[in-house]
């Protein structure tokens, strides 16, 4: 009669560390929110509630043949629109922003390089995250 009662508590000591582990899985989610918190406070320009859905260092391509380039902080937001940041400036001075709609039209142009297209003009970028920056602008977009 003693060892029945010592089967069943070994379930439960089996059970214990499934919850154990359940969460160590949420405690990752917890850190990545707070994380886009300390982002949306980083970033000026911002309007009330909107939120950074990425942000990195771009080049922006610009002059004829696109000799010229001049490195921004590219930022895409919840609204859905995108800003680009002069990064060697102390307060992040804005030096454009447009709004992205179903007629945008993003394209991945190489390896490293993207347009951003809204209609009145195209803006051409080049950065190492190239795919990943169409992936999310095409998603805004839609």
């Amino acid at each position: 009669e003693v060892e029945k009662p010592k089967e069943v508590e070994k379930p439960k000591e089996v059970e214990k560390p499934k919850e154990a582990e359940k969460p160590k899985e949420a405690e990752p989610e917890a850190s990545n929110t707070q994380q886009e918190e300390v982002v949306d406070t980083s970033v000026p320009g911002l309007a009330s509630g909107e939120k950074v859905v990425k942000k990195g260092e771009v080049k922006k391509l610009a002059g004829f043949l696109n000799f010229m380039s001049r490195k921004r902080l590219l930022v895409l937001t919840d609204k859905p629109r995108l800003l680009y940041l002069d990064p060697a400036t102390a307060e992040l001075e804005t030096k454009g922003s447009f709004a992205l709609s179903s007629n945008t039209v993003v394209t991945l142009k190489g390896d490293k390089t993207f347009t951003v297209n809204d209609g009145t003009k195209e803006r051409i970028m080049e950065s190492p995250e190239a795919q990943t920056w169409v992936k999310l602008i095409k998603e805004a977009c839609k």
